[in-house]
């Protein structure tokens, strides 16, 4: 379990959750695409995708996961849980139950509960950015794990195409490159995140879109990072999903753990 501490740094942080199977619930039938909007401007198409996008207060996910860290393979229990635009809450379990490692993600700042070394990380969230874009932000990891597109690509002047036979949206944000492809259904069915000047490149694909918690949540996610030499695959099965709901985000630090900053 010594993989789990570079996940923490990279892999957690950098959310490389590539997921790769199905949710234990019954499937909600989806409701009728519409199509429409592809047959229009762009405005109208930026609009719709805005509309088909995961909008929360709260959101919780609990789920099974392989990781590939490096080609070391690993199989945990992971619990997501997210206050919008506030806080992400991490906890990662070994199979047997034993609690690994305990992330605590803001805005502005990074603290990870180490357990299998009694360690306690606090960062600033720039920490990140010794592995990714600079412009990788709070809001960034949160839309990437809502399957939405990140906030650049909607504010910028939309530069669409049809691949595939997918709508997609592209473009360059400073040293940001990003390419957006969208489902009949108008979710985003793949991400590719670009550093124009490193060889930094994180890629998810997102599939099985069904109702959960009232929105359209893909239960089928495949994501690939590299950055230089490490790269990161991950394979995890939503089991459970909630929206709305209250929930706590605990996280103290023992006093038995040592502090790295």
């Amino acid at each position: 379990m010594k993989f789990l501490k570079p996940i923490i740094c990279y892999q957690l942080l950098f959310v490389a959750l590539l997921f790769t199977a199905t949710s234990c619930k019954t499937k909600k039938i989806l409701p009728p695409p519409d199509n429409s909007a592809l047959e229009r401007g762009n405005a109208e198409k930026l609009a719709a995708i805005k509309q088909a996008q995961v909008d929360f207060d709260t959101f919780s996910i609990k789920a099974k996961a392989e990781l590939n860290l490096d080609g070391n393979n690993n199989e945990v229990n992971i619990n997501i849980r997210m206050q919008k635009d506030k806080k992400i809450w991490i906890s990662v379990t070994a199979l047997a139950g034993l609690e690994a490692a305990r992330v605590l993600i803001t805005p502005d700042s990074i603290h990870v509960l180490n357990r299998l070394e009694s360690i306690y990380l606090k960062k600033p969230f720039s920490f990140i950015h010794e592995y990714t874009n600079p412009q990788i932000n709070f809001q960034t990891v949160q839309a990437i794990l809502l399957a939405n597109p990140i906030e650049e690509a909607m504010v910028q002047k939309p530069d669409f195409s049809m691949q595939n036979e997918q709508l997609t949206l592209s473009g360059i944000s400073s040293s940001l490159a990003y390419q957006f492809q969208f489902n009949d259904i108008l979710r985003v069915s793949s991400t590719l995140l670009k550093d124009t000047l490193n060889a930094q490149q994180l890629e998810v694909k997102y599939s099985d879109y069904y109702t959960e918690a009232s929105s359209l949540v893909p239960h089928l996610l495949k994501l690939q990072s590299q950055a230089g030499t490490k790269s990161i695959k991950a394979e995890m099965r939503y089991s459970k999903i909630e929206k709305d709901i209250s929930i706590d985000f605990p996280f103290s630090v023992p006093k038995r753990f040592s502090v790295k900053r």
